[in-house]
């Protein structure tokens, strides 16, 4: 996207964006965390995505608590074909 990025390998898991962050999670985890409202969903191009979303940290406290989040973010890509 031509935006700071994480990668692991070759593939984007987390990226910054306008306010927030997407990150690439699989879909089970991403349905719960925007069920819980941790979250919002990532459109891009009028389409939603099932496997990214979007955290928009408030404050510092809340930006260190996505670690374990972006921890898991880059080991299912790694690990994704």
């Amino acid at each position: 996207f031509g935006l700071p990025a994480g990668y692991a390998g070759r593939k984007m898991f987390v990226c910054l964006i306008e306010d927030g962050l997407i990150v690439k999670l699989p879909e089970q985890l991403a349905r719960e965390e925007l069920r819980r409202g941790r979250a919002t969903p990532f459109v891009r191009r009028g389409q939603t995505s099932k496997a990214w979303i979007k955290y928009v940290p408030r404050t510092a406290s809340e930006a260190r608590r996505l670690a374990p989040v972006l921890e898991v973010a880059a080991r299912h890509v790694a690990e994704s074909a």
